[in-house]
């Protein structure tokens, strides 16, 4: 019969994993699409007349509308994922009030995951929207749209790179406790992963034509195309969900022998 720490460890594999997006059935689907996103690109930007548009949308829209809904997707992941950590940091930590140390940074690293799942939900729907054009005209808004969306996916994935710097550094630098010692060791891969998905958005958003303090975008480059882009973001992503699934067994461990407090 499985103990109790492995049967915890399951949960939270489950519920820190990116499998929905990341499982194999949509990496198979995942390498054929992504060798005709340029192509598809393409079409739709030279695309005159409605009817050009929507010949091209029904050839094409499919493989936006599928990257539109990996982004739906990791927004209900990324807030599974906060969560576990929101029920870790109580568990672990005993105190709402504390904002200083451990705590008080797993608590902003845990507000920066909820805040960059809506990000990353805004980001499937301006991908969703540039399957789903009806003029020409609305080529624009709807680049426009995913500028705004990678340009704040960049910053989001920056400050979780910080944060969990941060948070790393507190668990190493006070007198933990074995049991905080592995989450610590598991968390560090975590800071620059999220570093590489920070620069993959930043490079989406410069083939975009870039993202501006007000939020618009500057306009994209002529012919559009994305370089290659969603390649590498699925291999950080990949990364990611193993980092993130190797989490599961120290956290399952500390939480079930509780051997120090999260409390700086």
């Amino acid at each position: 019969m499985p103990t109790a720490v492995e049967r915890l460890t399951s949960y939270i594999t489950r519920m820190v994993s990116l499998y929905v997006v990341e499982g194999a059935a949509t990496q198979q689907l995942f390498a054929s699409l992504d060798t005709q996103i340029d192509t598809a690109v393409g079409a739709l930007a030279t695309a005159t007349t409605p009817r050009a548009i929507a010949a091209a949308e029904k050839q094409y829209g499919h493989i936006f509308k599928t990257f539109g809904s990996d982004g739906r997707h990791f927004d209900s992941e990324f807030v599974h994922i906060a969560c576990v950590f929101n029920l870790v940091d109580d568990a672990l930590g005993g105190s709402s009030s504390a904002t200083t140390g451990s705590q008080a940074d797993f608590r902003a690293f845990d507000s920066q995951l909820f805040a960059t799942g809506h990000d990353l939900g805004g980001f499937g729907a301006s991908m969703n929207k540039m399957g789903s054009l009806r003029t020409p005209k609305g080529i624009a808004g709807a680049v426009g749209a995913a500028a705004n969306a990678t340009g704040a996916l960049q910053s989001d994935f920056a400050a979780l790179s910080t944060q969990a710097g941060a948070l790393y550094n507190d668990m190493v630098s006070g007198a933990a406790g074995p049991g905080e010692g592995d989450v610590a060791a598991a968390l560090k891969p975590l800071v620059s992963e999220f570093a590489s998905l920070s620069a993959d958005f930043g490079n989406f958003n410069t083939l975009l034509g870039g993202h501006s303090a007000s939020g618009a975008a500057s306009g994209a480059a002529n012919p559009l195309t994305f370089d290659g882009v969603f390649a590498s973001l699925d291999v950080d992503f990949i990364a990611l969900d193993k980092s993130l699934q190797a989490m599961a067994a120290p956290i399952a461990n500390l939480l079930v022998h509780p051997s120090s407090s999260m409390v700086a």
